[in-house]
């Protein structure tokens, strides 16, 4: 989650596309819960933003979670390939020893 979050800190920061967006921080609390905070303008408030504003922020805690989770599924499909690699070259050093 950390690398996720300063992702969104150092692109906020380095892209001039997202300038418009929210300022964002976050910290890591002593029990280990993270807090996230937005610095939200009257830009982000007027009449024709303000809904998109609301369902952004609403919505953050579930979009964080979805590529948490996809990044997991990603890193343990990674880890099965090594595994199961590193099984063929023990198999094919296996046979060689043997003789067979």
């Amino acid at each position: 989650a950390k690398i996720l979050l300063q992702e969104f800190v150092d692109v906020k920061r380095h892209e001039k596309s997202v300038s418009a967006a929210p300022g964002f921080t976050w910290k890591l609390e002593e029990n280990k819960t993270v807090v996230c905070e937005f610095v939200i303008f009257k830009t982000h408030t007027n009449q024709k933003v303000r809904e998109r504003t609301i369902d952004n922020l609403l919505t953050f805690r579930t979009y964080v979670h979805y590529h948490l989770m996809c990044s997991k599924s990603y890193i343990h499909t990674r880890m099965r390939t090594r595994v199961e690699d590193s099984l063929k070259v023990l198999n094919r050093a296996k046979t060689h020893s043997t003789g067979q």
